[in-house]
């Protein structure tokens, strides 16, 4: 379906994760949370009422939101980047930042090995439920789900080589190498959006979304449950240190915003 400016409103284009997605992309009559909210407690700048454009899909990172702005730019009035978790695993992982997200890699590598993923998520299952029981005292138990699951994830990932070629190309250089060259890109992405925006005479700002689950003061088995620990809050204070250097664009970090603090 062909997206058109509605000149009787003031269009955002929302781009961004599955954060950003649930925000935008899903109507419940005929609006979505984001249009809903912006438009019972404000008034717009222009037009009778908010409207929102949803240009954000999950697992994506900045190089589709760039893609999604170059697209709808002549569309709206506004660009709001709601980013930076998805961002922040790759740099974690020391991804290249236009390889596809980790999600399509195994999405590919379910095809490639079912049988391995079947078992995996078992174990992983398996496991769970063993730090949550009371048997999760018993070290052979415990240990011994822990070496069939990681005996099965080395094959599955194994798997995710063949569908993911980027995976190995940073692995070589230093980690203050990697760091600028992966920051280099995230800000190349960051500011071609910016650039649009104010060819065009529009609005950029970009949200560092917040992370509920990480920030909150879990236990070491509420951790352990919740499977938090595939990203460190380092990771997320980093890319936002080496933004805010960055005076171009509006920067607001939501990072915190669910801490829950005593």
């Amino acid at each position: 379906t062909p997206i058109f400016k509605d000149l009787n409103a003031y269009n955002i284009l929302l781009v961004g994760g599955s954060v950003a997605e649930q925000m935008g992309g899903h109507l419940v009559d005929g609006e979505s949370a984001l249009e809903t909210i912006l438009n019972r407690l404000y008034l717009p700048p222009k037009g009778k009422r908010f409207r929102i454009i949803n240009g954000s899909i999950a697992a994506a990172t900045q190089p589709v939101s760039a893609i999604s702005t170059l697209l709808f730019i002549d569309k709206v009035d506004e660009v709001i980047s709601l980013e930076g978790f998805n961002e922040a695993i790759g740099f974690k992982s020391k991804r290249v930042l236009e390889s596809p997200n980790a999600i399509w890699s195994e999405i590919v590598s379910i095809k490639l090995a079912p049988l391995t993923f079947l078992q995996l998520k078992y174990l992983f299952s398996l496991s769970r439920l063993i730090r949550l029981s009371p048997v999760r005292h018993s070290y052979i138990l415990y240990y011994f789900t822990q070496a069939m699951t990681q005996a099965l994830h080395r094959r599955f990932e194994a798997s995710k080589l063949q569908s993911d070629p980027y995976e190995l190309v940073y692995d070589s250089l230093s980690n203050d190498l990697y760091e600028k060259l992966y920051f280099d890109s995230l800000l190349k992405y960051i500011q071609s959006i910016n650039y649009l925006a104010k060819a065009q005479k529009k609005n950029f700002t970009y949200f560092l979304q917040p992370t509920p689950l990480k920030y909150k003061n879990l236990t070491t088995e509420e951790s352990q449950a919740a499977n938090v620990s595939f990203i460190r809050r380092v990771d997320v204070e980093k890319i936002y240190s080496f933004l805010r250097g960055q005076k171009s664009f509006n920067l607001i970090n939501l990072e915190k915003i669910y801490e829950n603090v005593d």
